[in-house]
């Protein structure tokens, strides 16, 4: 919701709430591609560019676990029973308690996390097969 309204105030085209999310979504995208680009570009030393490159990709990634974020992708994993529940504690143990405000840190932390898990999850049906590898 909080992106739809900013989505809005930028004036940014959609019908729907979740359109403007993810027309949102997708400017925000294409700016800090952009952005990672011109960054890396800084550097003539190819070290340097090489650590600048890294930097983009983990925004990437991310990105990657904002979009993995979802009921539909966890109903997606055998192991999941109820996707209802475990989105819900996956959310809490992303933002917190309801009292407490979630640190940006914390999120992309969890972003970056989360597709590893969910890749992971996938391959295997049996819980304690996962739970060994990890």
């Amino acid at each position: 919701m909080d992106r739809a309204v900013l989505a809005r105030k930028m004036r940014i085209k959609g019908k729907t709430v979740e359109e403007l999310s993810k027309n949102l979504m997708s400017v925000y995208e294409s700016h800090t591609s952009f952005v990672g680009k011109m960054f890396s570009e800084q550097f003539a030393e190819e070290e340097k560019r090489e650590a600048a490159a890294a930097i983009s990709n983990e925004w990437k990634w991310s990105r990657e676990g904002e979009k993995l974020f979802s009921e539909e992708t966890l109903a997606s994993i055998p192991l999941i029973l109820n996707p209802k529940q475990a989105f819900r504690f996956l959310k809490v143990f992303r933002d917190g308690s309801s009292f407490s405000d979630p640190s940006e840190k914390s999120i992309q932390e969890f972003s970056l996390i989360l597709p590893k898990i969910i890749h992971n999850a996938k391959k295997f049906q049996a819980p304690v097969k996962l739970l060994k590898t990890m």
